[in-house]
């Protein structure tokens, strides 16, 4: 029971939030190169980025100029940066997860939605899905 109610509050927090964090899904080795790989492009502050200022929220930084401003929020379009994203991203334990919770049978990730004005961006993200998904086979 207490499994069905945890599974039941990660969906509806996936719902609600857009996101769920499940302890231990990612398994160890690939969670370490998930590490490294962000490390890496948030040390080269690699573009595309989203920076705390960007955003204008109530409390956020007035400009990047302002302290805190040039805090890093997120790093965009992280299939296109690093394999081990697009991997990751594209997992079968991902898919199999999605679809044993009664929620979409294809993963359809954040980066291919902005991209799907970009027939050019668009086709090199699904090439690097492509890659990917020959990877995890």
């Amino acid at each position: 029971m207490a499994e069905h109610s945890s599974r039941a509050a990660q969906i509806d927090q996936l719902h609600e939030k857009g996101y769920v964090l499940i302890p231990r899904f990612v398994p160890a080795k690939e969670l370490r190169a998930l590490n490294e790989a962000a490390r890496v492009q948030l040390a080269a502050r690699a573009p595309p980025i989203e920076f705390e200022a960007d955003l204008q929220y109530p409390g956020a930084p007035s400009s990047r100029s302002a302290v805190g401003g040039e805090t890093v929020r997120r790093l965009l379009d992280a299939c296109a940066r690093d394999p081990v994203f697009a991997r990751c991203g594209t997992a079968h334990a991902l898919r199999d997860w999605m679809q044993a919770n009664g929620l979409k049978d294809d993963i359809s990730l954040t980066e291919f939605c902005r991209l799907e004005h970009h027939e050019e961006d668009r086709v090199a993200f699904l090439n690097s899905v492509k890659r990917a998904k020959k990877e995890n086979k």
